[in-house]
């Protein structure tokens, strides 16, 4: 079994790695180039029949959205975030609610499309939610 990427496959993963680079220094610019990044994923997924994977690309779309006029709401002079730790019952509550959501993703997919891998791809879209250590929330 052999993977060659596209071109446009290449290009995506390039504004993806901008994105995260541009989070990391904690650059606005952040916000854009990342909006871009998951709307040429959301075109590879569909390609690939990989449906779940696809929503959850609209789903990052309005959490970017949403995370940019937060961010530019609450812009302190460096445009930091400050992290803060996930309560252990609000993340037993994450897991519990993300394993649900990953079941019913799959069954749906299975049963009622042409998903090349409806199981895993519903699995790795809804993560349980209480898997990331932290959160993170603008400044001021």
């Amino acid at each position: 079994m052999s993977f060659e990427l596209s071109p446009f496959e290449v290009g995506a993963a390039l504004v993806s790695a901008a994105g995260v680079w541009l989070t990391a220094r904690r650059s606005p610019w952040c916000w854009p180039v990342g909006l871009v990044s998951v709307i040429a994923y959301a075109w590879i997924f569909v390609e690939a029949k990989l449906y779940s994977d696809t929503l959850l690309q609209g789903v990052f779309a309005i959490l970017i959205l949403y995370g940019w006029q937060r961010w530019m709401r609450h812009l302190d002079g460096d445009g930091h975030v400050r992290v803060a730790a996930l309560d252990p019952r609000r993340a037993a509550l994450h897991l519990v609610v993300g394993t649900v959501a990953a079941l019913a993703l799959g069954y749906g997919m299975h049963r009622w499309t042409d998903a090349s891998l409806p199981w895993l791809d519903a699995a790795l879209t809804t993560p349980p939610r209480g898997a990331a250590p932290a959160t993170t929330a603008p400044r001021g």
